[in-house]
């Protein structure tokens, strides 16, 4: 699987051309460093060159890490994130002689002398001083560092470290700040940098405490993963491609932490778990033009990103991220059986991060049960079927008029597929049942009652009153969405899919919103029973 992750590496360097790469140089040059995303596309570019993949670009790259280098020193530039990828870097280039040795020891001079307290930009006041997740990457970045320029970093890592042992919950996941938002990504990343600087050889002070989050974590996180092999929805940096690149490295890692705790059970589940992030990784990178997203909107659009969700960070960033693959992954582990093939449970979430997930038959559902409005909305916000791409029938929730992410029109309000109204209040879980062929659940809002079966015929959905929103989706970016309305029934094909909505009553007008995927007509339709059945091969 490594020569996977490198593949992918290798595409998602490829969606940048070398005009794109220029320019970014000269702006550099020009204004100096200001993010991470100059030094993770420097540090992959060299990843690329010493596995001979990109020889072409050995000059930019040698160009590209003095300015990094140098840079860094003098500039807060979010060094907290790339100055472990720049010493990862720097030490494959070693190991495998790519440049001469002069060279890297004038590099690692200068990172050397790098002054950690005031190079980053999120340093403790004190251990007890709460800090953002950046305290994390920071911690990691200066470990590394450390390996790299044959340095003691630890008086800094276990300062920043104090602050981050703090933030997880019951169940091992990281809670970030404002603690009622949570979202899923910024859970997985600083697990997996806990994960990181275990398998590194961090033996610190905080080592057993990050040991003991991440065995709390790992049956619930296997369990999160959709059967199409996606990240949770939820919250900020979500439907980015590095989501996937991030899930398979950190498979990677639990897996061989597992092996080395005596449990090839939970590791070859890890394995099959990472196995599945870098298939559908793979194809989103397949689609052309590449994209950072998860829609097919012209890249300049930054549809459905934050403002910090540009193309040149963010698409780099997947390489980044499933570098942890490649640098950690041990091959003689064998791929078993992911909990997301399984299937056959219900899994939730402490209420500090409101999800409730079920697998059944081949389809995931994911509910939001107190989301962040800025976001999602609450309820039923994703339907996957294993085999068919995820937005035909729905990936994520809409979130209201006021969205934290850029959409070319604001939605009217919150929603998700539901009872009407129900996107907007929080949910709760009531009586539910598990087996492998047939998971049943109910979900109370104070808008009604929704009781979900969930078998391999489909997903059937009996309202506890009349009325629900039913979200179809219409355009990616790029195309139309081909569907057809009828009395008490609702096809959508996409991708070579198929996703069949049957109901009683009528789906009467409908209006358009959009989430990151693109854009769906939610329709209201005043009945009470809606089945929800999904092919991955339609056949006229």
């Amino acid at each position: 699987m490594k020569k996977t992750y490198l593949d992918i590496m290798e595409k998602a360097l490829s969606a940048y051309s070398d005009e794109r790469i220029r320019d970014y140089i000269d702006e550099v040059k020009r204004e100096g460093l200001k993010e991470h995303g100059f030094p993770r596309l420097t540090s992959n570019i060299g990843i690329m060159v010493a596995y001979g993949r990109r020889p072409d670009l050995m000059d930019t790259f040698l160009e590209m890490m003095e300015l990094c280098c140098n840079e860094m020193l003098i500039r807060k530039a979010a060094n907290d994130f790339s100055m472990r990828e720049v010493c990862w870097c720097l030490m494959l280039m070693e190991e495998k002689q790519t440049v001469p040795r002069e060279k890297i020891d004038h590099w690692k001079g200068l990172l050397r002398s790098f002054d950690p307290w005031t190079g980053y930009d999120r340093v403790a006041k004190s251990p007890t001083t709460p800090t953002s997740n950046w305290a994390f990457f920071a911690a990691v970045s200066d470990y590394t560092r450390g390996l790299c320029c044959g340095i003691d970093t630890s008086e800094f890592v276990d300062w920043q470290l104090a602050t981050q042992v703090v933030r997880f919950d019951e169940n091992g996941m990281y809670q970030d700040s404002p603690p009622l938002i949570n979202p899923l990504v910024y859970d997985l990343v600083p697990r997996g940098l806990a994960a990181c600087l275990l398998l590194a050889g961090y033996k610190g002070k905080y080592a057993k405490q990050l040991e003991e989050y991440l065995d709390r974590a790992a049956n619930l996180h296997l369990q999160m993963q959709s059967v199409t092999g996606e990240h949770p929805f939820g919250g900020r940096s979500n439907q980015f491609l590095h989501n996937e690149a991030w899930l398979a490295g950190y498979g990677e890692m639990e897996a061989v932490r597992f092996a080395r705790k005596g449990d090839p059970e939970t590791a070859g589940k890890f394995r099959a778990s990472a196995r599945l992030a870098a298939e559908k990784a793979l194809a989103y990178l397949a689609l052309d033009p590449i994209s950072h997203i998860k829609n097919r909107y012209d890249v300049s659009a930054r549809f459905g990103c934050e403002g910090y969700g540009y193309f040149n960070k963010y698409m780099i960033t997947m390489a980044s991220f499933i570098y942890l693959g490649v640098l950690f992954a041990d091959e003689s582990i064998t791929p078993t059986v992911a909990p997301a093939e399984k299937g056959g449970y219900l899994a939730r979430t402490s209420e500090k991060f409101h999800k409730v997930f079920i697998n059944c038959g081949g389809y995931f559902l994911e509910f939001e049960t107190d989301a962040c409005l800025l976001y999602d909305g609450n309820g039923l916000g994703r339907v996957h079927k294993k085999g068919c791409p995820g937005p035909l029938c729905l990936s994520v929730p809409f979130p209201g008029p006021e969205s934290k992410y850029h959409l070319d029109v604001p939605n009217p309000r919150p929603m998700a597929l539901g009872c009407a109204g129900g996107a907007e209040v929080p949910y709760t879980l009531g009586e539910w049942e598990a087996s492998d062929e047939r998971v049943t659940a109910v979900l109370h809002c104070e808008k009604g009652t929704e009781r979900y079966t969930v078998t391999a015929e489909g997903v059937e959905i009996a309202y506890g009153q009349k009325g629900f929103m039913l979200p179809v989706f219409a355009f990616d970016g790029e195309k139309e969405v081909s569907s057809c309305v009828e009395d008490g029934k609702i096809t959508v094909e996409y991708q070579g899919a198929v996703c069949t909505y049957t109901f009683n009553g009528k789906a009467e007008g409908y209006e358009e919103y959009r989430n990151r995927n693109g854009v769906y007509r939610v329709y209201r339709v005043n009945g009470d029973h809606l089945t929800i059945r999904m092919e991955a091969q339609y056949e006229a």
